[in-house]
């Protein structure tokens, strides 16, 4: 009998500890709600901010593929100047060296 009175006693017991313990679940269900809207407003934020800077990275990528287009235009035309140049030294060498023909073939 001293058994069943104190298994009824640690029973009853251990049922209020359940009770106390249940108690704070509309607490804590609570509590984890505002953490789970507050993590989904900050996710919504992030993602507002990835989609911004995606943009901007894309915009970036397209202003360098034009930096380069033109870049490469600008080394063609370099080259081109180049090419220009070394034909006009060449025309002046040759046009410098009949006159010294024609100086000299005078002269003699």
């Amino acid at each position: 009998k001293q058994w069943y009175q104190r298994r009824v006693a640690i029973t009853a017991g251990d049922y209020q500890n359940k009770i106390d313990e249940l108690a704070q679940f509309p607490e804590k269900l609570s509590s984890a709600e505002a953490r789970y809207q507050d993590a989904e407003s900050n996710a919504a934020r992030l993602q507002a901010q990835l989609a911004e800077r995606n943009a901007t990275v894309q915009d970036l990528n397209h202003k360098i593929d034009t930096f380069q287009e033109q870049i490469g235009l600008l080394k063609q035309k370099f080259h081109s100047v180049n090419e220009d140049n070394i034909e006009l030294s060449n025309k002046t060498q040759s046009h410098e060296r009949k006159v010294m023909e024609a100086d000299l073939h005078n002269k003699n």
